[in-house]
């Protein structure tokens, strides 16, 4: 994100696909991300998508239990956990929601604001209306109805990462064959933004890369 232009719609409607089967397998294993963002998405060299640092990550009892604690990413937060009230695993399909709507803009969805404090993200996220793609971007009623659906502020209305998949937004561009050449470039730009801000350091290092744009050695 931090090495080009926005992405295209079917290369996010990509993304988007692997990840909800991502979150999807987690899900029925009653795992919450709880820190979903787009520094947690790894791309490699074949274009695919990695859900990565589950350090936070949070084992539930069944399908229909709930977690209470505090932990993750604040600004990637849905409201029902900013608010600290009880949240399951729509709170990581509201995080997938930003993240999606992250690829579209070039940056993070919300307007930066100077000096805000905890409470004026707190009356951002849960007051004010979710945001969306400008409407004079080129992207399809599908995928603003995606991005509309993921970022409910209910959490019992999103949809599950399962029905996700089935949504028109990923339906529309499941024959789509462009990610591979496409993230290819954008890693290549990234590794090449990584490399030149390491030069003067006398080493250079090969990895996968976030999403955000940032190069992972692992």
């Amino acid at each position: 994100l931090k090495s080009g232009p926005p992405m295209p719609e079917a290369i996010i409607a990509e993304i988007v696909r692997e990840t909800l089967a991502g979150l999807a397998y987690l899900h029925a294993h009653h795992t919450i991300h709880r820190d979903f963002k787009p520094s947690n998405l790894l791309l490699n060299e074949n274009g695919q998508v990695k859900i990565t640092d589950f350090g936070v990550s949070a084992h539930l009892g069944s399908t229909m239990a709930k977690a209470t604690s505090w932990v993750g990413t604040t600004v990637y937060m849905s409201p029902e956990r900013v608010q600290g009230a009880n949240y399951s695993y729509s709170s990581d399909i509201w995080s997938l929601g930003l993240t999606a709507l992250e690829c579209c803009l070039g940056k993070f969805p919300y307007p930066p604001r100077v000096n805000a404090s905890f409470f004026d993200l707190l009356d951002t996220i849960v007051n004010q209306p979710s945001p969306m793609p400008p409407v004079d971007a080129p992207y399809s009623a599908s995928f603003r109805e995606f991005i509309s659906a993921c970022l409910e502020k209910s959490p019992e209305t999103r949809p599950t990462a399962t029905s996700g998949l089935q949504h028109p937004f990923i339906l529309l561009h499941q024959e789509s064959n462009i990610k591979e050449a496409y993230l290819r470039d954008a890693l290549q730009r990234a590794a090449a933004a990584k490399a030149n801000s390491v030069e003067d350091q006398g080493f250079s290092e090969d990895g996968p890369v976030s999403l955000s744009g940032d190069m992972d050695f692992a």
